[in-house]
């Protein structure tokens, strides 16, 4: 059940300038009515299918609020007030099998009545923990005055009675919600990335067109009911216990403005900096503790859409009632309407939205949020989206002063009930009217109780169809191959260039060779700060030049160091990209990190250790590094009974260490996005970074991190202690006297860490091994769930700082089960590879994948390279593969992904995956 709220609800309009253009998205209708809106992006490696179907909460009646809520759930869509949403991102491969899954969600349920009674048992219980919290309370009040006549359309307005039916009358209510509303002309199907049309209207058809045609059923919420028999006022007064009695909180409802006022005003008000804002702090009679304490939203739906002005106000010499009236009328003070202020507000959420934009995920995510706003018949839904900024730039302040000034809004107070009872006659003499608890929602109040060819032309459009599937990944890798370049500064430096035309952002990264191993000696850590420090001067020099009108969009300077490696990312508008290279450069080479500034640094990664060594996984981590680490000095990062930075780091010593990292052997540079030509890059970067020499002293030495030494193991497994740290979430002010001394007990359910060697990083092998090693954590936690839900798999992948694979399993009762467990899944694998090995494949069948091989290219997708989309998600896998001279690895990668074979999953798991993992390690406190 929803929470409203208890203090704020924030709901962001969303300005939008997309580099796709209305042309870009295309819509198709199939026979039965089911639109589909596609918008192809081969520069994605992944495509996404959203199923929207026009069955959420506003289409309730009186008599079925709660079994559209049922359904959704029994399907396990998202509903919303709107429509009910079923979300897919797949890889190519599974694009298929998604769109058959979705096509499901159509057929009628026939749940059984264990099913059905489990279910609503459930929800019977959540409905009434509703109807007692204050939440809900508040939730049901404020909709039943809203919207009066048919608040049985939110999804506050179900009463926990719906669920006491019996099973046949729920079915019966069920069949009917299926027949009238999940049908083709009532749902819209969005796809986008790296698949074709001609695959697409293929797959679309072939499982979407079993379906009927049926007429689009009008909403039966949309019945409307005369509360003439209600109060006009709207003016309210809320109380209950569970409200602070050191403050007041407001709600205004305004619901008069248009859809794009709404939230274009919203925009404006909720700015930190904002008039509004500003004029509600002046005043001291409120007692508004700061900006953050004021929440400016608008609700939008496609029957109504609402500003809603919320805010705490603390307790002050004048009464609630007077603070809420002064509240009103501020809120329509004519100082609070600035025209500067909102085309301010416009140009931000432009800029910022324009980093968005180049995503098809993130496009087509917002245009399926704001088409069943819109729908229209025309279709102009499209144009109307893609116009959505040029609308908001037309609206007139003048205008939006006049509709706020000229609506009287709803008003709700809600206090204490101690509070309520000290000022109630003075609220009843204001026009307030107070709403009970018991009487909030609308369906207790008295008001409403009344009233053989064939089979040979089918294997050819299988195999056509198949053939487009296939060529999606190599669509990708081409496109991504045909956009990088190299070039190399005057002092030697290398720059590796990957265009995106379509794009509006750019990507600076500098990787500078060193990382923690560099300190190791004198103090692990030492990189981190030093890391740490030039990002935040390169911060600040962008603060400058934006603060001197140089800079005007937005700009985020990331850190991250490695073993061997740190690197500094920085992100802007493709047009500012020089301001980019320039602050970097500024920072590094002019820039002083001041005694504050690496305080501050070194306290953040201090802090940031502690929490780390904490986690009982990361201690059996550490442990492994020292294990397979023995002979080398990398075991040294990873002491987590020791601070990293340690205490005794002294100032001197980072100013020392400094001018190390300034040599220019150990710089390589990636620019990404929508870059200028190569002389104009090519002359900021050597006026720049060109300029940085280098000296033997401080030349890079390649530190690379052996391999993990498993065969000189002295055990398979060992037992070690774990650190166990006892946290509450009970506030300081509320804890009250404790126990000083706590129970001893023997029983913990550590986890598990089983450790694994890999193929080399570097290496296409190591993406198969990668998929190998999700499925197994998948196969184990699926095992589990059965017996032990608690229990947690995660499989995480060997990477440059860590280049050993590992599983690990959270919640562990018997370690025995597991191992035995492990041991199973492992053979289960390679027997079911062996099975795929010995399946004949002939004609149609060598481009279908099956399950098993698509869902190992699924998994490996998802989780490595999913984020290719965005600028920043490429820059950093350019990065991973940069340290190993190869930053166009990921690609490799993933062409080799996509053409495995049975054979070639087969060779990895018998090298690299035994029935017993070479390395486990378990906590003493777990029993065997």
């Amino acid at each position: 059940m929803k929470k409203f709220i208890t203090f704020f609800l924030f709901l962001f309009p969303v300005f939008s300038l997309f580099s796709f253009t209305k042309d870009d998205i295309k819509l198709f209708t199939l026979e039965n009515g089911l639109k589909i809106y596609y918008l192809e992006d081969s520069s994605s490696p992944t495509v996404r299918l959203e199923l929207c179907i026009a069955a959420g909460f506003t289409n309730q009646g009186r008599e079925n609020g709660g079994f559209f809520n049922l359904y959704a759930r029994l399907l396990g869509g998202n509903l919303s007030n709107d429509s009910v949403r079923f979300v897919a991102k797949v890889a190519p491969s599974n694009a298929e099998r998604a769109v058959l899954e979705l096509s499901e969600k159509l057929k009628p349920l026939q749940p059984s009545d264990s099913q059905l009674s489990s279910i609503l048992n459930a929800m019977k219980s959540e409905y009434k923990d509703f109807e007692s919290s204050a939440a809900g309370y508040i939730n049901t009040a404020i909709d039943s005055k809203i919207f009066p006549e048919n608040p049985w359309t939110r999804e506050s307005g179900v009463s926990s009675s719906f669920a006491s039916r019996k099973n046949e009358v729920v079915r019966s209510i069920l069949q009917k919600i299926a027949a009238d509303y999940y049908i083709p002309a009532n749902s819209v199907l969005f796809v986008n990335g790296n698949i074709s049309e001609t695959a697409l209207l293929e797959i679309a058809k072939k499982y979407f067109s079993v379906f009927p045609s049926l007429p689009k059923k009008q909403p039966e919420g949309g019945e409307s009911y005369n509360p003439t028999p209600l109060s006009k006022s709207r003016k309210f007064i809320l109380f209950h216990d569970d409200f602070s009695d050191e403050m007041t909180q407001i709600a205004l409802q305004y619901k008069n403005l248009g859809r794009d006022e709404a939230a274009v005003l919203s925009a404006l008000w909720n700015q930190n900096d904002s008039s509004f804002k500003k004029l509600l702090l002046k005043q001291r009679n409120l007692k508004i503790l700061g900006g953050e304490y004021i929440d400016v939203s608008s609700a939008q739906e496609k029957s109504s859409s609402r500003l809603i002005i919320q805010s705490l106000l603390g307790a002050s010499k004048v009464s609630p009632v007077i603070q809420a009236d002064l509240f009103l009328s501020m809120s329509r003070d004519e100082d609070v309407f600035s025209k500067k202020e909102l085309q301010k507000t416009l140009r931000s959420y432009k800029t910022e939205f324009t980093r968005l934009s180049e995503s098809s995920d993130r496009t087509m995510e917002e245009f399926s949020e704001y088409l069943p706003l819109h729908d229209s018949s025309d279709g102009d839904e499209i144009s109307g989206f893609f116009s959505k900024g040029e609308r908001f730039s037309q609206i007139e302040i003048s205008e939006l002063q006049k509709k706020i000034q000229a609506e009287e809004p709803y008003v709700f107070v809600f206090l204490n009930t101690k509070v309520y009872q000290k000022y109630a006659a003075e609220f009843k003499k204001a026009g307030f009217e107070t709403i009970n608890q018991k009487d909030s929602a609308w369906y207790n109040q008295t008001a409403y109780k009344n009233p053989a060819d064939d089979s040979q032309k089918k294997s050819e459009g299988r195999k056509n169809l198949l053939e487009e599937i296939a060529a999606s990944a190599g669509r990708f890798v081409s496109k991504n191959l045909s956009e990088f370049s190299s070039l190399k500064l005057k002092n030697g430096i290398p720059i590796t260039l990957k265009r995106s035309e379509n794009s509006n952002t750019a990507v600076l990264s500098l990787t500078i060779a060193g990382g923690e191993l560099l300190f190791t000696d004198k103090i692990p850590g030492l990189s981190s700060v030093l890391t740490g420090s030039i990002a935040v001067n390169i911060r600040r020099q962008l603060d400058s030049y934006s603060e001197s009108g140089l800079v005007t969009g937005f700009y985020e300077v990331t850190s991250r160091t490695l073993s061997t490696h740190s690197i500094i990312t920085v992100a802007c508008l493709y047009s500012e990209i020089e301001y980019a290279i320039q602050a970097a450069y500024t920072a590094l080479v002019y820039q002083d990190i001041s005694p504050a500034l690496a305080d501050g640094v070194t306290y953040d990664e201090r802090t940031h250790w502690r929490l780390k060594t904490g986690s009982s996984e990361f201690q059996l981590l550490c442990e492994a590094i020292r294990l397979l680490y023995k002979s080398t000095d990398y075991p040294k990062l990873y002491i987590d009974t020791e601070d990293k930075p340690s205490e005794k780091l002294e100032f001197t010593k980072i100013m020392a260490s400094y001018p190390i990292l300034l040599d220019s052997s150990r710089f390589s540079l990636i620019l990404s996005g929508k870059l200028k030509d190569d002389d104009f890059l090519l002359q900021a970067l050597d006026s720049t970074f060109g300029n940085l020499s280098t000296m033997t002293e401080t030349q890079s030495i390649e530190l690379a991190l052996p391999r993990p030494d498993f065969k000189k193991l002295a055990s398979e497994e060992k037992r070690i202690s774990i650190r166990h740290l006892f946290l509450t979430d009970i506030s300081k002010d509320k804890a009250g006297p404790r126990p000083a001394v706590l129970i001893p007990t023997t029983k913990f359910f550590d986890p598990i860490l089983y450790c694994l060697p890999s193929p080399d990083l570097a290496s296409t092998d190591c993406a198969l091994f990668d998929a190998l090693l999700i499925e197994l954590a998948c196969r184990m936690e699926a095992a589990l769930s059965q017996k032990h839900p608690e229990m947690k798999v995660k499989a995480q992948l060997p990477e440059n700082d860590i280049p050993f694979a590992r599983i690990v399993v959270t919640s562990v009762a018997r370690t025995a089960e597991v191992d035995a467990l492990y041991a199973e899944c492992v053979k289960s694998i390679k027997n079911d590879i062996s099975r795929q090995i010995e399946i004949q494949t002939e004609g149609v069948i060598d481009l279908e994948k099956t399950d098993l091989l698509a869902r190992l290219e699924n998994n490996w997708l998802m989780a490595v390279i999913s984020e290719a989309g965005s600028q920043e998600g490429t820059a950093r896998l350019m990065q991973s593969g940069e340290i190993h001279k190869n930053p166009k690895l990921y690609l490799e990668q993933y062409e080799a992904i996509a053409k495995a074979k049975a054979e070639d999953y087969f060779l990895i798991a018998e090298s690299y995956f035994g029935t017993k993992a070479p390395l486990s390690l378990y906590s003493k406190d777990s029993k065997k």
